[in-house]
């Protein structure tokens, strides 16, 4: 079975798209080296940027956004349904705790933290 990466990105005015395009452009990379990835979001599907809705990209969409549990337990049921995959969060608002939760369902977590804000991840890359 490929290697599985889950990544875990959103995108709105106040935080624009470069956390979905960095998402993509790592989850192509992926995929390049015989991986398979999927991009996990709260955008909604007509709301995605055109280069990420017409990507190759497997989807998945949680129920609701992180602060609500009920986004961490999604990612989480992804992570255990893909057997042993990665994830990573690309985001200003998956913080400590929320990397930690995803600690014990992935294989590794990798965080992408462009302005270092936070002062402590349960991450394995950073």
């Amino acid at each position: 079975m490929k290697q599985a990466l889950i990544l875990r990105a959103d995108a709105n005015a106040g935080i624009g798209n470069g956390h979905l395009m960095r998402s993509l452009a790592l989850a192509q990379a992926w995929q390049r080296l015989g991986g398979r990835s999927m991009l996990v979001t709260s955008v909604a599907p007509d709301a995605l940027p055109p280069s990420v809705r017409t990507s190759d990209m497997e989807f998945a969409f949680v129920p609701s956004p992180h602060p609500d549990p009920a986004d961490v337990s999604f990612v989480r049921q992804l992570l255990r349904d893909s057997g042993n995959a990665w994830a990573c969060c690309d985001g200003y608002h998956f913080d400590a705790d929320y990397t930690q939760s995803l600690a014990g369902s992935a294989r590794g977590v990798v965080v992408i933290d462009d302005i270092a804000q936070a002062p402590l991840y349960r991450a394995d890359v950073i």
